[in-house]
């Protein structure tokens, strides 16, 4: 007979603590093959009780892979979450930046649970600079949402990744920058610039992406880049363009724009013709950004040859032929303004 009180190891109730090793393992993979957000539902409903941390940090991010920003899990996350508080301090760095980015996929701007998470993570020694990545990218995709990261929080994680920069891909400097941004948080000057330099020292390795995320997130915090770095992060993606999406192209010419780089008048024409060839897939804030870019550069053409200079304007009116009226019609009033000042 068992103990008073202690039931038979077949009859009592499996924890987190009880679950054997083996089969927590094949629920995490169960979790992470889960087809539909209904198979998610059936196996928290199933295993709640015994759902480790690694499980339901697993859960987040299949959760954030099923839903791609829709918010249609609200419930799951937030049992997800109820089943997660009292092992929070069980978790480390990876997970709780995944649980971060995974919020902020799937639009979940749980405050309690944000603001614990990167809590631990700005107190944490195991950080890497995928994790300091992770979780400003996911804060900031919540920013629309009203989630507000703690900026003491947002600036050990930038303090993490300038010290480990070298282990940094583009990407990961990319985001970061990018999240800063949109985030409007007052960063020191000396580690955006840092992040920046970092970003072009590793410019061969960069997507289109984070070369066009890195200039927009400098132009828009307003910091000073050197020129130098300016035009090495566009020559990347002139070579890397036909890679690229029209957003990308747009960013960087809004960006050189607005921080008043003088760019070679071959870059400007390169951006811009391919810009141009990929109009039909433009936002309209791509193509008034654009156009806004290039009429306030005009200057950089006007040292050039005739011929140029005449190429430069022909791309403008290129650009002007391929909107559509889909493209018009979803342009803002500053949009139309900035779009017929350009063309004046």
């Amino acid at each position: 007979m068992p103990p008073c009180g202690v039931l038979p190891a077949r009859t009592r109730p499996l924890t987190p603590s009880t679950f054997p090793q083996a089969l927590n393992w094949q629920l995490t993979n169960s979790i992470k093959s889960a087809a539909t957000l209904a198979d998610l539902h059936q196996l928290e409903q199933q295993h709640g009780g015994s759902l480790n941390f690694m499980n339901t940090s697993a859960a987040f991010v299949r959760v954030a892979k099923l839903t791609g920003g829709s918010g249609r899990a609200g419930d799951l996350l937030g049992r997800l979450w109820q089943r997660l508080r009292p092992q929070l301090d069980q978790c480390g760095a990876r997970q709780l930046s995944n649980i971060v980015w995974a919020c902020g996929k799937s639009a979940y701007a749980e405050a309690a649970l944000l603001d614990a998470c990167l809590a631990h993570l700005a107190a944490s020694s195991e950080l890497v600079p995928q994790g300091c990545s992770l979780a400003m990218y996911g804060a900031a995709l919540l920013w629309d949402s009203g989630y507000r990261i703690n900026e003491e929080h947002a600036q050990q994680l930038v303090a993490v990744l300038v010290q480990k920069q070298e282990e940094a891909t583009p990407q990961h400097l990319s985001n970061t920058l990018w999240a800063a941004a949109t985030m409007g948080l007052p960063m020191p000057c000396q580690q955006v610039q840092a992040l920046v330099a970092a970003l072009v020292e590793k410019q061969e390795e960069a997507t289109p992406q984070a070369l066009s995320n890195t200039l927009w997130a400098a132009a828009t915090i307003g910091l000073r880049v050197p020129q130098q770095q300016v035009q090495a992060l566009v020559s990347a993606l002139v070579q890397k363009r036909e890679e690229a999406v029209p957003q990308n192209l747009s960013n960087a010419l809004w960006a050189a724009a607005t921080m008043e780089q003088a760019l070679p008048v071959g870059n400007w024409q390169l951006l811009l013709s391919t810009f141009v060839a990929k109009a039909p897939q433009a936002t309209s804030q791509n193509v008034a950004n654009v156009m806004w870019a290039a009429a306030k550069r005009k200057e950089d053409f006007a040292s050039a040859r005739q011929g140029q200079l005449a190429g430069a304007e022909a791309a403008l009116l290129q650009l002007a032929g391929a909107i559509s009226s889909k493209q018009v019609a979803g342009m803002n009033p500053q949009n139309i303004s900035n779009s017929r000042w350009a063309l004046s």
